[in-house]
């Protein structure tokens, strides 16, 4: 093959890809406070668009951000206080998901539409 002597590595280049954690690590070097938007989306590793999620999603939180005029600026212990909120909020909703009974429904409504397959089909396994 042509390109064998490339190193051919899954990262930022495939797909929207944000690793997790610091996206500085690289540098080490410590991110100068107050954070713009997009230095605070770097250090939480997530995109532009899911922290305007979260800020949207928590507006009524205090310390979410703080606002300077027009300009979102980002403190230490805001971005300690979207990091939290985000991990309660993964949590509770993989809690929503496990405890839904939504699965027990769907499992019995698909085992329904199986058996009125079968009838149709004049008894032939689907």
């Amino acid at each position: 093959m042509a390109y064998d002597h490339l190193e051919l590595t899954a990262g930022a280049s495939s797909g929207n890809f944000y690793p997790r954690g610091p996206r500085n690590a690289l540098t080490q070097e410590s991110p100068k406070y107050p954070l713009t938007t997009t230095g605070a989306a770097e250090e939480l590793g997530i995109s532009r668009r899911e922290l305007f999620k979260t800020l949207a999603r928590y507006a009524h939180s205090k310390g979410i951000v703080e606002k300077h005029g027009r300009k979102n600026l980002f403190y230490r212990e805001n971005i300690a206080m979207i990091r939290s909120l985000r991990r309660q909020s993964a949590a509770d909703s993989s809690r929503q998901r496990n405890n839904s009974p939504n699965t027990a429904v769907t499992a019995e409504y698909e085992r329904f539409v199986a058996e009125l397959r079968k009838k149709r089909k004049g008894g032939r396994d689907v």
